[in-house]
């Protein structure tokens, strides 16, 4: 639970750059802007996020625990509106769900 999307939310901050914003959005799951960013790069800066939750301390669990996470990715450029890029993004990220990616 709790200590899931806490380390969710470090192995994201541990990929992104300092002007990289992230936002918790919904229970579990987490909105990343990477501006001045193509989305073949972003997709590189995030591909080590799954790594990086493959060992998970969990208070209480003596041994890790594996966590990983399905992403979504749309570009957003000034003649989009956010809710529609989320909403590309959302449908992508349930698509490699289903997929098992």
């Amino acid at each position: 639970g709790d200590a899931a999307i806490r380390a969710v939310a470090t192995a994201i901050r541990g990929v992104s750059r300092a002007d990289d914003l992230l936002f918790r959005w919904g229970g579990d799951e987490f909105l990343v802007l990477l501006s001045g960013i193509a989305e073949g790069d972003a997709r590189v800066r995030l591909a080590d996020v799954n790594e990086r939750l493959r060992a998970v301390a969990v208070p209480g669990r003596e041994e890790a625990v594996s966590v990983s996470v399905a992403m979504g990715f749309a570009p957003f450029d000034s003649s989009a509106s956010l809710d529609a890029v989320i909403r590309v993004a959302d449908e992508a990220m349930y698509g490699r769900k289903r997929g098992g990616a």
